[in-house]
């Protein structure tokens, strides 16, 4: 998870040269990078935002269930 969250721009891999452990000085320094006022952490909050804003817009599993109910209903699939 902390690879993904790298790569789409919402954090930052804390602990990679020891994952799966935990070093204290390199977790600790991702931290602070994270909350720090810098053009870094600030570009991850603004990306974490979009995504967000993305994942409400999306339908979602309320969706999925209603169309799946639908074809079901349809007898498009067999229940």
């Amino acid at each position: 998870m902390a690879t993904r969250a790298e790569y789409v721009g919402i954090g930052i891999y804390g602990n990679r040269s020891v994952a799966p452990d935990i070093d204290a000085t390199e977790f600790g320094a991702a931290i602070s990078r994270l909350l720090s006022s810098s053009e870094e952490a600030e570009k991850f909050v603004r990306r974490a935002k979009e995504i967000r804003a993305i994942c409400r817009e999306a339908p979602g599993k309320k969706d999925a269930v209603a169309k799946i109910l639908e074809l079901v209903e349809d007898g498009n699939v067999e229940a």
